[in-house]
């Protein structure tokens, strides 16, 4: 089975997009607005809860007491579900790329709301791997990284890539798992004048945090002075397991 080039998966993205209408990243109805229709426009609304400044969950949802963070805080406009998890999922796993700007400027706004008195030097992204990024064409962490700089008017920055490949997050059931499943995954490239810089570390969705977890440790070791995240989706992973 041919499997396309990054490079030519990127134009062939472009391409689509300059020959056929642009459909909702929700219900797949052609968009009278970038991204989504109308209707589903209205739906895809931030949550309003006060959340946690730590894991970016609503406050009586905190999961803090569980895990141990490196970064500093975490701020996300959505829930993972209803809605705003089937755009995100749309721009992930099927090109949906219309959505981002909106998912960025939500982040952008969420930033400020949580993390308004600090002063970033840069964004950066979580990585992708080779493979990965070959078959779907793009990371969408970037995409919505490279946004959100620009929203921020920051430099956006290429930090972080992967050492070794792991299996999906997804098949780690344990929380334990996830986070052992990280550790070593991702390295620092080689930059200079890191030291001291606090970043702004991008990913579509926190489920554990393990990921941003690993970036972060990996940031710190190469003397980032501190870290902070903000992703499009956030999960209450221990409720989502004990009900599933």
């Amino acid at each position: 089975m041919f499997k396309p080039s990054g490079r030519l998966a990127r134009t062939g993205f472009v391409l689509r997009s300059a020959l056929f209408p642009e459909r909702c990243a929700v219900c797949g109805r052609l968009c009278t607005t970038r991204g989504f229709c109308k209707d589903c426009a209205v739906k895809i609304v931030p949550y309003p809860k006060r959340c946690c400044p730590k894991c970016g969950l609503p406050a009586p949802n905190c999961e803090c007491a569980l895990y141990f963070y490196y970064f500093k805080g975490v701020a996300a406009p959505f829930l993972n579900k209803d809605e705003a998890k089937t755009a995100l999922y749309a721009l992930k796993f099927r090109g949906a790329l219309g959505a981002a700007p909106y998912f960025a400027l939500q982040m952008a706004n969420r930033v400020r709301q949580c993390f308004g008195r600090v002063n970033f030097d840069l964004v950066t992204a979580v990585p992708m791997g080779k493979t990965k990024l070959r078959e779907r064409g793009y990371n969408q962490a970037e995409v919505l990284a490279r946004l959100l700089a620009a929203e921020l008017r920051l430099p956006y920055r290429r930090l972080l890539c992967q050492n070794r490949k792991t299996k999906e997050q997804h098949f780690s059931a344990t929380v334990q798992e996830r986070f052992e499943n990280t550790v070593g995954k991702y390295r620092v490239k080689r930059f200079k004048n890191l030291t001291g810089k606090t970043v702004l570390l991008v990913d579509d969705i926190k489920t554990t945090g393990a990921t941003l977890n690993e970036c972060t440790r990996q940031l710190l070791l190469n003397r980032v002075g501190t870290v902070y995240c903000t992703t499009a989706l956030v999960t209450n992973y221990e409720k989502e397991t004990k009900n599933a």
